[in-house]
């Protein structure tokens, strides 16, 4: 039995997000970032948008809605990225209160 048939095998390589992706040449990357896209500041979330998801042909954001004090609506998820949303969902957390206050959404592009 072949415990490993369905295993993948890729390259990683980790980059420092100081240099917001600038030394990365290859295009058609797949993005995910778990809630940080939305927390970073407006400053930060323009040089990742600007410098690393230009280089992105799909990915996967876990969307704060009202992340840094609501300067990410969902409505706005395909604007601040340049991307074309193909999907969104709404989390239906755990930990949710019931007052959808900060409601998470996972978004693909």
């Amino acid at each position: 039995m072949d415990l490993h048939k369905d295993t993948i095998h890729t390259d990683i390589k980790i980059h420092l997000s100081q240099t917001y992706g600038e030394h990365i040449t290859r295009s058609n990357l797949f993005f995910i970032s778990n809630y940080c896209y939305t927390e970073i500041d407006k400053e930060h979330n323009k040089m990742y948008s600007e410098k690393i998801l230009s280089k992105t042909s799909n990915g996967f954001i876990t969307w704060q809605n009202g992340g840094n004090k609501g300067a990410y609506p969902i409505e706005s998820c395909s604007n601040i990225t340049s991307k074309i949303i193909k999907n969104i969902e709404e989390e239906k957390p755990q930990t949710d209160t019931g007052y959808g206050i900060h409601k998470n959404y996972p978004a693909h592009f």
